[in-house]
C-alpha cells in the first residue's frame, strides 16, 4: 500500500517515543510505500526547527531518513484544487499525484474530505486500525 503522512503526523511521531501517531509512522515506513513530498520536507524541517526548537542534527536525519526509505516527489501546485486552507494545496496535489491508499491527517478540515480519488482520509487512529 501507498501512504502519504500529513506534516502533523510527521512532527507527533518525531516528537513522542511512544502513541498512535508514532505508531503509524513505524508500521508504515516498515510495512509499506511512504510518499512524500518537497514541499513536506520542507514544513517538517521548518515546523521542527523554528517553531518547536528541535536540535538541527535530530532534525536533518529524520530528513535524510525520509529521503532513504520513502518516495520523494517534486509535485507542481494543482490550481483545480481550492481548500479554505491554501497552504494544504500542495499537500492536496501530491495525495491527487501519487494515488496513494491512504492519506494519514489528524487535520479536522483535511479529514472531512474523505477521499479523493482512490486515497482515503484517515486519522492516525483509524489507520492504526486498518494496518
Amino acid at each position: 500500500m501507498k501512504i502519504v503522512f500529513d506534516t502533523n503526523v510527521l512532527i507527533s511521531g518525531f516528537l513522542t517515543t511512544s502513541g498512535i501517531s508514532q505508531s503509524v509512522f513505524s508500521i508504515g515506513i516498515r510495512r509499506h510505500v511512504v510518499i512524500c513530498s518537497e514541499f513536506i520536507l520542507e514544513e517538517l524541517e521548518e515546523k521542527l526547527m523554528k517553531k518547536l526548537e528541535a536540535p538541527k542534527e535530530s532534525v536533518e536525519q529524520l530528513i535524510i531518513f525520509l529521503r532513504k526509505r520513502a518516495v520523494v516527489l517534486s509535485v507542481p501546485h494543482d490550481n483545480e484544487i481550492k481548500f479554505s486552507d491554501a497552504n494544504d494545496i500542495p499537500v492536496l496535489s501530491l495525495v491527487k499525484v501519487s494515488k496513494a491508499n491512504y492519506f494519514i491527517t489528524g487535520d479536522r478540515k483535511l479529514l472531512e474530505i474523505k477521499k479523493m480519488g482512490p486515497t482515503l482520509f484517515l486519522s492516525p487512529r483509524e489507520a492504526i486500525e486498518i494496518l
